[in-house]
């Protein structure tokens, strides 16, 4: 599932998945849900927010540039 934002004062993209690992995955990869949450601060600069399932403990901060070379 994923969505863009735009008629608000901040245009944000999210997308959330869940994860459901093939038998020949690790052992420790187990099925679990995701989301990210980005926001457009200016022109090519985005800052967001993660999670990858709460018994994973694998969260944070996100930020992506644009690299216009």
């Amino acid at each position: 599932m994923s969505s863009f934002e735009l008629d608000h004062t901040v245009s944000t993209f999210r997308y959330a998945y869940d994860n459901k690992p093939g038998n020949m995955a690790n052992s420790e990869l187990q099925r679990h849900p995701g989301m990210m949450d980005i926001r457009v601060e200016s022109e090519g600069l985005m800052r967001g927010d993660y999670f990858s399932g709460k018994h994973r403990l694998r969260y944070g901060e996100i930020t992506l540039t644009r690299n216009n070379t």
